[in-house]
C-alpha cells in the first residue's frame, strides 16, 4: 500500500472514531437531558400531562392530522401541530402520549444545538461543547420554555439550527438556503418570536458595519460578505414567512392564544427572575472569560459572524425585557411579555458564555491549588467544577419542574369522551353547549382549560358545533350569562358567553359534565336533569337512542416505553436529519457541529414536509405521516450522497 493511501486511511479511521466518540457523548448527554425531564411523570404517579397549554396541542395536532390546517385557529403557527401529527403518525403513538415524550425530548434538542453555537461561537473546543450542551439541558426546566412555551421551545431550537448552519457551511449558497429554510419552518412553530431572530440578523449586520471601520482590508472583505449572507437569509426567509402567513394561511400576524395581561407578565418576570439567578450568576462569570478572549483570539479566524450574532441576540434580549417592563408599568395591553425575552437572553448566549466560564474555571481551578499536571486529583477538581456548577442549575429547574401543576385529569378526560358519544349522534352540523365551572385549578382562565379539554375528545367533524357557557344551569336556561364577580374571568369568558348568545334562540342540547364543574353538576342534577351516562347529564336536548357506554380513561403514564419511545423519536429526528446535514454543511464541519445540528434539521425538514403535504391535501393520519417522512429522509440522504458520497454519509450518520 502506498504511504499517501495508507495515511488516508488512518485519517479516515481517525476520523470515524472521533465522530462515533461524539455521537455517543451527544446521545448520552441528550438523553439524560430527556430523563431529566421525563422523570416527574412516574414519581408523581402522573396519568395525564403537566401544565395549562398541553391540551391546546394535543387536540390542534389531533385536528390537523385528520382535517388539515385553517379552522379553529389551527392556521395560526401550526408548525408544531403538523410536526407532532406526523411524529405520531409514523410511531404509532397518540397525541396523548407524544406531548409527553416529545415536549420533553425538545429541551435536549435545543440543549445540543446551543452547545454547537457555542463551539462556533466562542471556543472550537470539545470540552467546551459538552459543558454548554450540559448546562443548558440543566437550565431550561427553570424557565417557561419547560412545559408551557412548547412552540417557543420548538421555534427556538429552529432558529439557533439556523444560525449554527449559516456560520458552519462552507457553501455560502447551500449555508443560506439551508438558514432561510430553517427559520421560516421556525416561523411556522411560532411567528412572532420570528421577529426576535430577524432583529438579531439586522443587529449583527449593524455591528459589522461599525467593525468594518477599523478593519483590515481582508476583514472588511469577510465582513461584507457576512453582511450579504445575513442580509440574504433575513429577507429571503421575512417574505417566505410573509407570503405564507398572508396568502396561504391567511392567519393573524398576533398569533398569542390569549391576550397577554400586563400585571401577569410583571408577576411572571417577577417569579423567573427569582429561579434564573443561578444561571445568571454563572453566565456573568463566562462574559468575563469571553470578554477577556475577545481580544486574544477572536480576530484570528473567521467565525467573526458566529460572536456578532451572538452579541446581537444578546442585546436584542435584554431589550425586550426593557422595553416589556416599560409597558407593563404603563398599563400597555399589547406590550411585550418581559419574561419571554429574560428566557431568551437566558437560553441562548446565557448558556453559551456560561459554558465557556465553565470550561475556563475547570481548566484553571487545578492551577490555583497548585496540582501536578496529568495527576487524577487535578482531573476529579476540574470534573467537580463541571458537576457543581450544573447542580446549582439543576436546583431550581427540579423545584419549579417537579412540582409543575397538573391542571387536567383523567377523569374528566374520561367523562368528556363519553359525552362525545352522544353528541356524534346528533344531525351533521348541530350546535350543542357543555356547561363547565367558571373557576378552577387554573385561575381566571380555568374555561379555556376546560374547553381544550372537551376539544382533545370531540371527533373532528363535532368541533364546530361547540360551543362553552362557563356558569349556571339554571342562569342559561333563562338566556342569561352567570357572573362571577371576579373581572379578569369575567373578561375571559365574555366571548364564550357572546357564541352561545348568537344560537340560544335555536333551542340547542346542552351538556354538563361532572369532573369540568362539579358544583354546576350539582344544580344541574337538582333542576331535574337526567344523568345519560357516569359523570354526563343532558341539561337539555334530546335523549339518547340507547344507553351511552362509559368511554376508557385515558392514560399517558410514564413507564420505561415511555424513555425506548423518546430514544426513538429522536433516532427518527437523526435518520431523517442525517442527509440533509451532509448537503447543507458538507464535509469541512467537525463532528460536534454535525452530530448536534443533524436532529434540529431533521425536525425542519420534517416540518416543512409535513406542512407543504397537509396543504397539497395529503392528512398525516394513517399512510400519510410515514409517506412524508420516507419522503423527506429519502430526499435527504440522496441529496447528502450526492455532495459527499455515500460512504462518508453513512460514517456521518
Amino acid at each position: 500500500m502506498e504511504p499517501t493511501q495508507e495515511r488516508s486511511n488512518i485519517s479516515n479511521r481517525n476520523e470515524r472514531r472521533q465522530s462515533a466518540l461524539v455521537l455517543g457523548v451527544a446521545a448520552a448527554l441528550a438523553l439524560g437531558t430527556f430523563l431529566l425531564y421525563l422523570a416527574p411523570y412516574p414519581l408523581r404517579h402522573a396519568r395525564v400531562p403537566a401544565g395549562f397549554d398541553a391540551p391546546w396541542y394535543i387536540w390542534r395536532a389531533q385536528y390537523v392530522a385528520t382535517r388539515g390546517i385553517g379552522p379553529f385557529g389551527t392556521s395560526s403557527r401550526p408548525g408544531h401541530a403538523v410536526l407532532s401529527a406526523l411524529l405520531g403518525s409514523v410511531t404509532g403513538i397518540s397525541q396523548l402520549r407524544m406531548f409527553v415524550v416529545f415536549s420533553q425530548l425538545l429541551p435536549a434538542i435545543l440543549a445540543l444545538v446551543v452547545g454547537a453555537f457555542a463551539y462556533t461561537a466562542v471556543r472550537r473546543d470539545r470540552l467546551t461543547w459538552a459543558i454548554t450542551v450540559g448546562l443548558t439541558g440543566a437550565a431550561l426546566g427553570a424557565t417557561r420554555l419547560v412545559g408551557e412555551n412548547v412552540a417557543n421551545l420548538l421555534n427556538l431550537a429552529l432558529e439557533v439550527g439556523a444560525l449554527v448552519v449559516l456560520v458552519s457551511a462552507r457553501n455560502l449558497r447551500r449555508a443560506r438556503w439551508g438558514a432561510a429554510l430553517l427559520l421560516v419552518a421556525a416561523a411556522l412553530a411560532h411567528w412572532a418570536f420570528a421577529a426576535v431572530c430577524g432583529a438579531t440578523l439586522a443587529l449583527a449586520t449593524a455591528i459589522g458595519a461599525v467593525m468594518m471601520r477599523r478593519a483590515t482590508a481582508s476583514a472588511r472583505a469577510s465582513i461584507a460578505r457576512d453582511a450579504r449572507s445575513l442580509a440574504v437569509v433575513g429577507l429571503g426567509a421575512a417574505l417566505a414567512i410573509g407570503f405564507l402567513v398572508v396568502v396561504v394561511l391567511r392567519a393573524p400576524f398576533a398569533s398569542f392564544e390569549l391576550e397577554p395581561n400586563p400585571l401577569e407578565s410583571t408577576a411572571k418576570l417577577v417569579t423567573d427572575l427569582a429561579r434564573l439567578w443561578p444561571a445568571a450568576l454563572i453566565a456573568l462569570l463566562g462574559v468575563g472569560v469571553v470578554a477577556s478572549r475577545a481580544g486574544r483570539e477572536w480576530g484570528a479566524d473567521d467565525h467573526g459572524i458566529a460572536r456578532r450574532l451572538l452579541v446581537a441576540w444578546a442585546i436584542v434580549a435584554a431589550a425586550g425585557v426593557l422595553v416589556g417592563v416599560v409597558g407593563t408599568k404603563l398599563d400597555a395591553a399589547a406590550s411585550l411579555p418581559p419574561h419571554r425575552f429574560l428566557t431568551l437572553l437566558v437560553a441562548v448566549p446565557g448558556m453559551v458564555v456560561a459554558g465557556a466560564g465553565i470550561q475556563w474555571a475547570s481548566r484553571h481551578a487545578p492551577d490555583r491549588l497548585n496540582l501536578r499536571a496529568g495527576s487524577l486529583t487535578r482531573k476529579g477538581v476540574a470534573a467537580a467544577v463541571v458537576v457543581a456548577a450544573g447542580v446549582i442549575l439543576l436546583v431550581p429547574t427540579v423545584i419549579r419542574w417537579y412540582r409543575y401543576p397538573i391542571l387536567m385529569s383523567s377523569a374528566a378526560l374520561q367523562e368528556a369522551k363519553t359525552a362525545a358519544g352522544y353528541v356524534a349522534h346528533l344531525p351533521a352540523g348541530q350546535p350543542f353547549i357543555v356547561i363547565v365551572g367558571p373557576e378552577g385549578s387554573a385561575g381566571h382562565y380555568t374555561a379555556v382549560l376546560r374547553e381544550r379539554m372537551i376539544r382533545m375528545e370531540l371527533p373532528a367533524d363535532r368541533q364546530a358545533g361547540l360551543r362553552i357557557f362557563p356558569g349556571n344551569p339554571a342562569d342559561l336556561l333563562v338566556g342569561r350569562r352567570t357572573i362571577t364577580g371576579d373581572s379578569r374571568t369575567d373578561q375571559v369568558t365574555l366571548s364564550y358567553w357572546r357564541a352561545v348568545a348568537a344560537i340560544l334562540p335555536e333551542q340547542p342540547p346542552i351538556l354538563l359534565v361532572q369532573e369540568l364543574g362539579r358544583d354546576e353538576f350539582g344544580q344541574g342534577t337538582g333542576l331535574g336533569a337526567p344523568v345519560i351516562a357516569p359523570g354526563v347529564i343532558l341539561v337539555r336536548g334530546p335523549p339518547p337512542a340507547r344507553p351511552l357506554a362509559e368511554a376508557p380513561a385515558p392514560d399517558a403514564s410514564v413507564t420505561v416505553i415511555s424513555f425506548l419511545e423518546g430514544i426513538a423519536l429522536l433516532g427518527l429526528l437523526w435518520v431523517a436529519g442525517s442527509g440533509w446535514t451532509a448537503l447543507l454543511l458538507g464535509r469541512e464541519p467537525p463532528p460536534e457541529v454535525r452530530v448536534s445540528l443533524t436532529p434540529v434539521i431533521g425536525m425542519g425538514a420534517l416540518l416543512l414536509g409535513g406542512f407543504v403535504a397537509t396543504e397539497l391535501g395529503l392528512r398525516m393520519h394513517g399512510v400519510g405521516g410515514p409517506a412524508v417522512y420516507a419522503v423527506v429522509t429519502l430526499s435527504g440522504w440522496a441529496a447528502g450522497w450526492r455532495t459527499v458520497g455515500l460512504r462518508r454519509l453513512v460514517g456521518k450518520a
